[in-house]
């Protein structure tokens, strides 16, 4: 029965030893039931009539703006990429070396 008197400090140490993995894996699992629900939702509305087209005219309409907005030309196209690269420090950080 000592054992069972014992248990919530096995179970504190056990998460306080490995605090940061648990938390990794918790969000892991989160995105992966927010992406079985989203997906679920999806095909609940592309069910209904006239919806998935419309999700498919949205869809072709932004592509057409996105390619005429950024890709045409070399202008924005060097806009977009530096938008990028700005993203992508921002979410990475700045992999410069500190003296």
């Amino acid at each position: 029965m000592t054992i069972l008197s014992d248990l919530p400090e096995y179970v504190t140490a056990f998460v306080k030893d490995y605090q940061k993995p648990l938390v990794t894996v918790g969000l892991i699992l989160a995105i992966l039931v927010s992406l079985r629900v989203l997906v679920a939702v999806l095909d609940v509305l592309n069910g209904i009539p006239l919806v998935q087209p419309t999700f498919e005219i949205v869809g072709l309409s932004y592509s057409i703006w996105f390619v005429y907005r950024y890709l045409l030309s070399a202008s924005t196209r060097s806009e977009l990429s530096s938008q990028l690269e700005q993203l992508k420090q921002q979410v990475a950080g700045d992999k410069t070396p500190k003296n």
